[in-house]
Protein backbone atom coordinates (compact mmCIF):
# COMPACT_ATOMS: atom_id res chain seq x y z
CA UNK A 1 0.00 0.00 0.00
CA UNK A 2 1.94 3.10 -0.85
CA UNK A 3 -0.56 5.44 1.11
CA UNK A 4 1.23 3.52 3.97
CA UNK A 5 4.28 3.93 2.43
CA UNK A 6 4.06 7.47 1.97
CA UNK A 7 2.96 7.91 5.13
CA UNK A 8 6.22 6.67 7.06
CA UNK A 9 8.63 8.57 4.46
CA UNK A 10 6.59 12.06 5.96
CA UNK A 11 6.89 11.20 9.04
CA UNK A 12 9.83 9.29 9.48
CA UNK A 13 12.50 12.24 11.49
CA UNK A 14 10.09 14.83 12.60
CA UNK A 15 11.76 18.30 11.99
CA UNK A 16 14.32 17.01 9.72
CA UNK A 17 11.48 16.67 6.84
CA UNK A 18 9.60 19.13 7.96
CA UNK A 19 7.46 20.60 4.85
CA UNK A 20 8.26 24.21 6.14
CA UNK A 21 11.71 23.52 5.94
CA UNK A 22 12.69 23.02 2.47
CA UNK A 23 12.46 25.57 -0.47
CA UNK A 24 13.37 22.93 -3.61
CA UNK A 25 12.08 19.46 -3.53
CA UNK A 26 12.11 16.98 -5.96
CA UNK A 27 9.66 13.52 -5.95
CA UNK A 28 10.96 10.65 -8.00
CA UNK A 29 8.63 8.13 -9.33
CA UNK A 30 6.23 11.12 -8.71
CA UNK A 31 2.87 9.18 -9.61
CA UNK A 32 -0.10 10.97 -8.35
CA UNK A 33 2.16 13.57 -6.30
CA UNK A 34 1.01 12.30 -3.14
CA UNK A 35 3.83 12.07 -1.30
CA UNK A 36 5.10 15.11 -1.88
CA UNK A 37 1.16 16.93 -1.07
CA UNK A 38 2.59 18.30 2.43
CA UNK A 39 5.62 20.37 0.92
CA UNK A 40 3.64 22.09 -2.25
CA UNK A 41 1.28 22.99 0.69
CA UNK A 42 4.14 24.85 2.67
CA UNK A 43 4.90 26.68 -0.82
CA UNK A 44 8.03 24.67 -2.15
CA UNK A 45 9.34 24.74 -5.50
CA UNK A 46 8.45 20.69 -6.18
CA UNK A 47 9.95 18.73 -9.34
CA UNK A 48 8.17 15.52 -9.96
CA UNK A 49 9.75 12.63 -12.18
CA UNK A 50 7.80 9.52 -13.19
CA UNK A 51 8.10 7.55 -16.45
CA UNK A 52 4.77 7.25 -16.89
CA UNK A 53 3.03 10.13 -18.64
CA UNK A 54 -0.54 9.13 -18.08
CA UNK A 55 0.28 9.29 -13.76
CA UNK A 56 2.43 12.67 -15.03
CA UNK A 57 -0.96 13.71 -16.54
CA UNK A 58 -2.69 12.56 -13.20
CA UNK A 59 -0.63 14.91 -10.99
CA UNK A 60 -1.21 17.74 -13.27
CA UNK A 61 -4.60 17.63 -12.89
CA UNK A 62 -4.46 17.00 -9.44
CA UNK A 63 -2.53 19.85 -8.72
CA UNK A 64 -0.96 22.24 -10.69
CA UNK A 65 1.55 23.88 -8.20
CA UNK A 66 4.45 21.40 -9.63
CA UNK A 67 6.97 23.88 -10.58
CA UNK A 68 7.61 20.79 -12.98
CA UNK A 69 6.48 17.73 -14.25
CA UNK A 70 9.26 15.54 -16.35
CA UNK A 71 8.35 12.44 -17.95
CA UNK A 72 11.88 10.51 -17.91
CA UNK A 73 13.19 6.76 -17.48
CA UNK A 74 15.37 6.60 -14.01
CA UNK A 75 17.54 3.80 -15.58
CA UNK A 76 18.91 6.87 -17.23
CA UNK A 77 20.03 9.21 -14.04
CA UNK A 78 18.46 12.58 -13.60
CA UNK A 79 16.74 15.05 -16.06
CA UNK A 80 19.39 17.30 -16.45
CA UNK A 81 16.90 19.80 -18.30
CA UNK A 82 15.29 20.64 -15.03
CA UNK A 83 17.26 19.17 -12.24
CA UNK A 84 20.79 21.66 -11.66
CA UNK A 85 23.75 20.20 -9.38
CA UNK A 86 23.70 22.18 -5.88
CA UNK A 87 19.90 22.81 -5.82
CA UNK A 88 17.69 20.57 -4.48
CA UNK A 89 17.10 20.80 -0.40
CA UNK A 90 15.69 17.75 -0.38
CA UNK A 91 14.96 14.20 -2.70
CA UNK A 92 12.06 12.12 -1.74
CA UNK A 93 11.52 8.60 -3.71
CA UNK A 94 8.67 6.51 -2.29
CA UNK A 95 8.16 2.89 -4.12
CA UNK A 96 10.22 3.92 -7.17
CA UNK A 97 14.01 2.82 -6.50
CA UNK A 98 13.35 -1.14 -6.05
CA UNK A 99 12.27 -0.47 -10.54
CA UNK A 100 15.88 1.11 -11.00
CA UNK A 101 18.68 -1.23 -12.43
CA UNK A 102 21.57 0.65 -10.99
CA UNK A 103 19.80 2.74 -7.59
CA UNK A 104 23.84 3.19 -6.28
CA UNK A 105 24.35 5.12 -9.28
CA UNK A 106 21.12 7.01 -9.23
CA UNK A 107 22.05 7.85 -5.53
CA UNK A 108 25.39 9.26 -6.64
CA UNK A 109 23.42 11.48 -8.88
CA UNK A 110 20.82 12.45 -6.30
CA UNK A 111 23.98 13.77 -4.11
CA UNK A 112 25.21 16.30 -6.63
CA UNK A 113 21.39 17.87 -7.21
CA UNK A 114 21.48 18.24 -3.02
CA UNK A 115 23.12 21.48 -1.39
CA UNK A 116 25.54 20.73 0.74
CA UNK A 117 23.29 19.24 3.91
CA UNK A 118 20.50 18.25 2.04
CA UNK A 119 18.50 15.42 2.74
CA UNK A 120 17.51 12.50 0.57
CA UNK A 121 14.20 9.84 2.01
CA UNK A 122 13.42 6.74 -0.09
CA UNK A 123 12.09 3.40 -0.05
CA UNK A 124 13.67 0.05 -0.91
CA UNK A 125 12.42 -3.17 -0.58
CA UNK A 126 14.94 -5.75 1.63
CA UNK A 127 15.72 -9.36 1.11
CA UNK A 128 12.93 -11.11 2.90
CA UNK A 129 12.83 -14.68 1.53
CA UNK A 130 9.98 -14.50 -1.36
CA UNK A 131 9.68 -13.79 -5.16
CA UNK A 132 8.70 -10.49 -6.52
CA UNK A 133 7.99 -9.64 -10.21
CA UNK A 134 10.99 -9.63 -12.77
CA UNK A 135 11.59 -6.19 -13.00
CA UNK A 136 11.81 -5.51 -9.13
CA UNK A 137 15.10 -5.78 -7.33
CA UNK A 138 15.93 -6.45 -3.87
CA UNK A 139 18.84 -5.34 -1.69
CA UNK A 140 20.12 -6.36 1.24
CA UNK A 141 20.31 -3.79 4.25
CA UNK A 142 24.34 -3.77 4.46
CA UNK A 143 24.25 -2.85 0.19
CA UNK A 144 22.13 -0.06 0.65
CA UNK A 145 24.34 1.17 3.40
CA UNK A 146 27.07 0.67 0.71
CA UNK A 147 25.66 3.11 -2.02
CA UNK A 148 25.49 5.73 0.30
CA UNK A 149 28.42 6.06 1.63
CA UNK A 150 29.72 5.65 -2.16
CA UNK A 151 27.61 8.82 -2.55
CA UNK A 152 28.66 10.77 0.61
CA UNK A 153 25.48 10.18 2.40
CA UNK A 154 25.45 10.03 6.03
CA UNK A 155 22.25 7.88 7.28
CA UNK A 156 20.20 9.49 9.42
CA UNK A 157 17.66 6.84 9.94
CA UNK A 158 17.50 2.91 8.55
CA UNK A 159 14.41 0.96 9.50
CA UNK A 160 11.74 -1.82 8.44
CA UNK A 161 7.99 -1.69 8.03
CA UNK A 162 5.34 -3.56 6.70
CA UNK A 163 3.88 -1.80 3.94
CA UNK A 164 1.04 -4.06 2.42
CA UNK A 165 -0.06 -7.49 2.96
CA UNK A 166 0.09 -9.85 -0.37
CA UNK A 167 -1.29 -13.47 -1.19
CA UNK A 168 1.96 -14.72 1.06
CA UNK A 169 1.92 -12.39 4.04
CA UNK A 170 3.36 -9.56 4.32
CA UNK A 171 5.91 -7.31 2.47
CA UNK A 172 8.08 -5.41 4.11
CA UNK A 173 9.87 -2.49 2.39
CA UNK A 174 13.08 -0.21 3.88
CA UNK A 175 13.43 3.53 4.62
CA UNK A 176 16.40 5.19 4.35
CA UNK A 177 16.57 8.75 5.52
CA UNK A 178 20.27 10.45 4.51
CA UNK A 179 22.04 13.54 4.88
CA UNK A 180 24.41 15.06 2.43
CA UNK A 181 28.37 14.61 3.84
CA UNK A 182 28.96 17.94 3.06
CA UNK A 183 28.88 21.07 5.25
CA UNK A 184 25.71 22.91 5.02
CA UNK A 185 26.76 26.72 3.92
CA UNK A 186 25.45 29.08 6.68
CA UNK A 187 23.60 32.18 5.30
CA UNK A 188 23.51 34.77 7.42
CA UNK A 189 21.18 36.12 9.44
CA UNK A 190 19.48 39.45 7.21
CA UNK A 191 18.37 36.42 4.97
CA UNK A 192 15.60 35.56 7.41
CA UNK A 193 13.54 38.07 5.90
CA UNK A 194 13.44 36.87 2.27
CA UNK A 195 11.02 34.69 1.99
CA UNK A 196 11.88 31.30 1.01
CA UNK A 197 9.05 30.28 -1.10
CA UNK A 198 9.15 33.01 -3.32
CA UNK A 199 12.93 32.97 -3.97
CA UNK A 200 12.77 29.71 -6.40
CA UNK A 201 15.87 29.84 -8.25
CA UNK A 202 18.73 29.29 -5.52
CA UNK A 203 21.24 28.90 -7.88
CA UNK A 204 20.57 33.17 -8.92
CA UNK A 205 20.13 34.30 -5.21
CA UNK A 206 23.23 32.41 -3.95
CA UNK A 207 25.41 34.72 -6.25
CA UNK A 208 23.68 38.10 -5.57
CA UNK A 209 23.82 37.31 -1.96
CA UNK A 210 27.75 36.13 -1.75
CA UNK A 211 29.25 39.19 -0.29
CA UNK A 212 27.09 38.57 2.72
CA UNK A 213 27.81 35.05 2.89
CA UNK A 214 31.48 36.05 3.45
CA UNK A 215 31.11 37.74 6.42
CA UNK A 216 31.35 35.38 9.56
CA UNK A 217 29.84 37.05 12.02
CA UNK A 218 26.46 36.91 9.81
CA UNK A 219 26.21 40.91 10.26
CA UNK A 220 25.04 42.53 6.59
CA UNK A 221 27.89 45.30 5.23
CA UNK A 222 27.43 48.38 3.71
CA UNK A 223 26.06 46.71 0.19
CA UNK A 224 23.81 44.71 2.24
CA UNK A 225 20.52 46.96 1.74
CA UNK A 226 21.32 46.61 -1.87
CA UNK A 227 21.89 43.00 -1.54
CA UNK A 228 18.91 41.90 0.29
CA UNK A 229 16.32 44.44 -1.65
CA UNK A 230 17.61 43.04 -5.26
CA UNK A 231 16.97 39.36 -3.84
CA UNK A 232 13.56 40.45 -2.89
CA UNK A 233 12.39 41.66 -6.07
CA UNK A 234 14.15 38.54 -7.96
CA UNK A 235 12.41 36.48 -5.70
CA UNK A 236 8.66 38.75 -6.48
CA UNK A 237 9.89 38.27 -10.44
CA UNK A 238 10.31 34.49 -10.04
CA UNK A 239 7.46 33.47 -7.95
CA UNK A 240 5.51 32.07 -10.85
CA UNK A 241 7.98 29.82 -12.75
Amino acid sequence: DLGIEREHAQRSTGPDLAPASWQSVVDLGVGTGQASAPWRDAGARVVGVDISRAMLEQAARADDRFHALVEHDLDGGLPDTVLRHGDADLLLSCGALHFVRDAAALLVAAQAVLVPGGLIAFTYIPEQGRSFGAHTRVHASGEVRGWLEHAGLRELEHREFIAYHGDGGPVRYGLVVARDAREPRPWPTALRWIDRTACVDRSRLRALLEPLAADPTGRPGRDAGALIGRALAMGQGLGGL
